[in-house]
């Protein structure tokens, strides 16, 4: 087998997609002729997933020096005496904790993790032979140790990109016009370059004059389970939603009329995630806020159960004028497609996701002021019906394939860049 070594900061036993993607490659890569040892934080501040186990057997573990972790060092002002000057003090220590916090993260909040991440994995590599190094972005400073590690190794490096930061940094941060450019040259001096939309790869190719793999999300879920039909109708949003940058005012509009009109059956919202302020004042204007369920951070087959008892799933596309912003396909449209329950996504014909749901069936496809058609989809996905899914070609396995492909390619030196 070759041996790739696999930088990865996201990783169980933290939980969330990224974390998913790079543990089941790194169970899956043998299948294919590679060996992974993967180098990863300990002792992070986020939410854990006790349903990720990973042997540890193939794992290095490094300290993490948490950025998220300085407002325990300065402090917060509230032991000033009551003399009218505490609220300032106060004040200005908050403001030198989020002003500090904001120049010591950069690129990210996990800079760090940097320098035991470096030290281990140089060590890994002088005790061993490696034929690849593989990272994973966000956070970017996962490309930063395996910038490093290549340079001091010139083990063939390969880096994934699974969703650019650079161009996004307001213009009132300290670093923005540096971040582009440090993001170019990572994707420039990489012997490969992976991406997990086709929009984001066109783009891509472009902006960083250069070749751009492609590498989808995918899902473990195997044939659709049977699972018991919820007591009431459902429908469920798996995930975060950002309220800035989505829009399923259309669903809440078709389910208000619902209400309305006086019909007893009017679906239940769940999400499995955390509800931001904003989606729950927008539910009450629409006088929904009674039908909500959160469920808040769930581990994944929590997560999946609760996805399974649902009538219809939903998902929605971002706005803005970025290009890329077509070139999302949040991960759990994976999970929708194997589930075999009908789809409700609200977006654009432009978007990646729609293009990918368009020729599956029971995917319901509107536009953002769509009602009447968001309100036919909610009266199609109460019948009930299950659809039949090629799963097969968006399984994680099906995925890892490409990945060795790509690996085995650039371990040649077949086609990348020194």
């Amino acid at each position: 087998m070759k041996r790739v070594l696999i930088v990865a900061y996201y990783f169980p036993p933290i939980g969330g997609i990224g974390s998913i993607r790079m543990a089941r490659f790194a169970e899956y890569l043998p299948r294919y002729g590679w060996e992974p040892t993967v180098l990863a934080p300990r002792d992070t501040p986020h939410p854990q997933d006790p349903n990720l186990r990973v042997t540890e057997d193939a794992v290095i573990r490094s300290r993490s020096l948490e950025v998220s972790r300085l407002g325990r060092v300065v402090p917060s002002g509230s032991s000033e005496p009551a003399s009218g000057s505490a609220p300032r003090t106060q004040r200005v220590h908050a403001a030198l904790r989020r002003h500090g916090a904001r120049l010591l993260a950069y690129p990210d909040g996990q800079i760090g993790w940097y320098p035991d991440a470096v030290r281990k994995g140089a060590r890994a590599l002088a005790d061993g032979t490696f034929d690849a190094i593989y990272s994973s972005s966000n956070p970017m400073t996962a490309h930063l140790v395996a910038r490093t590690l290549h340079r001091r190794s010139d083990v063939p490096w390969v880096a994934e990109f699974r969703d650019p930061w650079g161009h996004r940094l307001g213009g009132d941060h300290p670093f923005h016009r540096h971040a582009e450019r440090l993001e170019r040259r990572l994707a420039t001096q990489a012997d490969r370059v992976i991406v997990p939309t086709p929009t984001m790869a066109s783009h891509l190719t472009v902006r960083w004059d250069r070749e751009v793999d492609l590498v989808m999300n995918g899902h473990d879920l195997g044939e659709p389970a049977p699972a018991a039909a919820p007591e009431h109708p459902t429908l469920t949003h798996v995930g975060t939603y950002y309220p800035h940058d989505q829009n399923l005012r259309a669903v809440w509009e078709a389910l208000r009329r619902q209400r309305q009109a006086g019909n007893a059956a009017v679906p239940r919202l769940r999400f499995v995630g955390v509800l931001p302020p904003e989606l729950q004042r927008e539910l009450e204007s629409f006088g929904l806020d009674d039908l909500v369920e959160v469920t808040g951070f769930l581990p994944l087959e929590d997560a999946v159960q609760a996805m399974r008892s649902s009538s219809l799933l939903l998902a929605s596309g971002f706005a803005g004028a970025d290009p890329l912003a077509h070139g999302v396909i949040p991960a759990k449209v994976f999970e929708y497609l194997a589930s075999g329950l009908p789809i409700l996504y609200v977006g654009s014909p432009q978007d990646d996701t729609w293009r990918l749901l368009s020729s599956e069936p029971g995917s319901h496809l509107i536009e953002p002021d769509d009602v009447d058609k968001a309100a036919a989809a909610i009266h199609a996905a109460l019948e009930g019906k299950s659809y039949p899914r090629d799963t097969a070609s968006h399984s994680r396995n099906a995925r890892t394939a490409v990945l060795a492909r790509i690996l085995d390619e650039a371990s040649g030196r077949v086609g990348g860049r020194s």
